[in-house]
């Protein structure tokens, strides 16, 4: 909650916040915690860096018993974590290290509700013994190394988890066809070899009717954290001011009224369906000029249909997820009502392996089974398309 959060700060942070930011952009800029951004650079101290970054744990993992929490303390008592996110930043040295502290500190059932997800055939003890091991070997999970099997071998992982490779799944024609279309044929490669998916990959092979695979989903085993659990927070861009469709004709309607041009950018066609067996639908606009990727899309997705979410996988079991992360950097979540939201940002390789940034809302009724999303190569186009979906749904 950004008002509690402020209000829990030192006063020379809270004092630096305020001489920043515009008074009526401020809850908002709070809400983002966007460690990139130079503000939060130059106003938190170590000790506000620790303890949302501990903070955030003791949340993934529904709370830690005091004895968890005096662990992690201890154990992270020599980590200068204002450098650590904001000249490393969020990445795998970053994971790597907090792992580590949870597999040294968390119980068991800790360590499988804040870190079960990285795979769910995974039980403690060997949760336990990938993230106890060199700490730079652990920070090149998702690699193929001789390393990562020697800690396979020494953790009795099963294959297909953490970077060792997998026996790929069995696909028709078509599904293969769809997948190489929607994410490439080099990282459908690398997805098969053990690599974590992004979120826009999840959607790919949701999209795309791939189910049950072992390397990409694990779906029928998902846990999903409780929607409750987001903060309870007013959501940005406008997403509140309107009654999302719960119904797939009226999402396909909401689509249909949506503008042939957005942000200098025309619509350049649509790729899946809605209905039996049809997952997703997804319209493209525009053409990135580094990477030939589509300047921004917008998805709709039924969760009810296909196989790769478990029967019953609602709106809020799917923004309570991406909301945890992983191989994407979470910039807000939260939950207005029955509305949940989550915006997050991550880096893909386009074609000719030209890296992009990607910027992405996602967000929809938690009893519902439909979810919308956006995802754009800067964050004023995200806005822009997500107005232009608000005013699609008046």
């Amino acid at each position: 909650d950004p008002a509690e959060f402020l209000a829990a700060l030192p006063g020379s942070e809270r004092d630096c916040l305020e001489q920043a930011v515009e008074p009526e952009q401020l809850e908002e800029f709070v809400a983002s915690l966007d460690p990139e951004n130079e503000i939060w650079r130059a106003c938190l101290g170590e000790e506000t860096v620790r303890a949302v970054t501990l903070g955030q744990m003791a949340k993934g993992a529904g709370g830690l018993s005091d004895e968890s929490v005096k662990c992690l303390l201890e154990e992270t008592g020599s980590v200068d974590f204002r450098s650590l996110i904001f000249e490393d930043g969020i990445g795998q040295r970053f994971g790597s290290l907090i792992t580590q502290a949870a597999a040294l500190c968390f119980s068991d059932e800790e360590l499988l509700r804040g870190f079960g997800f990285f795979d769910q055939n995974l039980n403690a003890e060997q949760l336990r013994c990938f993230f106890s091991s060199d700490l730079e070997v652990v920070a090149t999970f998702g690699q193929t190394s001789p390393e990562v099997t020697e800690l396979h071998n020494k953790c009795g992982l099963p294959s297909g988890s953490f970077g060792e490779p997998a026996v790929p799944p069995a696909l028709s024609m078509e599904v293969e066809a769809c997948l190489v279309e929607a994410i490439g044929e080099e990282a459908k490669q690398e997805l098969f070899s053990g690599r974590p998916p992004t979120p826009e990959e999840m959607e790919a092979f949701a999209g795309c009717g791939v189910g049950g695979s072992g390397v990409a989903t694990n779906s029928r085993q998902m846990e999903f954290p409780d929607f409750q659990t987001l903060p309870e927070i007013e959501a940005p861009m406008n997403l509140s001011t309107v009654s999302w469709p719960n119904g797939v004709d009226d999402a396909l309607s909401l689509l249909d009224r949506l503008p042939d041009e957005i942000s200098g950018h025309r619509f350049t066609g649509s790729q899946g369906r809605l209905g039996a067996d049809r997952p997703q639908i997804e319209f493209s606009y525009g053409e990135d000029p580094e990477t030939q990727e589509p300047a921004f899309e917008v998805r709709v997705m039924d969760l009810s249909q296909g196989d790769f979410f478990p029967a019953g996988t609602t709106a809020g079991d799917f923004v309570a997820m991406f909301a945890q992360g992983f191989d994407w950097g979470v910039l807000a979540a939260g939950r207005e009502g029955s509305l949940g939201w989550v915006q997050i940002k991550t880096t893909v390789s386009g074609t000719g392996h030209v890296a992009q940034d990607v910027y992405g809302m996602f967000w929809g009724n938690a009893p519902s089974q439909l979810t919308f999303s956006v995802q754009a190569n800067d964050p004023e186009k995200l806005d822009a398309v997500v107005q232009a979906m608000v005013s699609a749904a008046r």
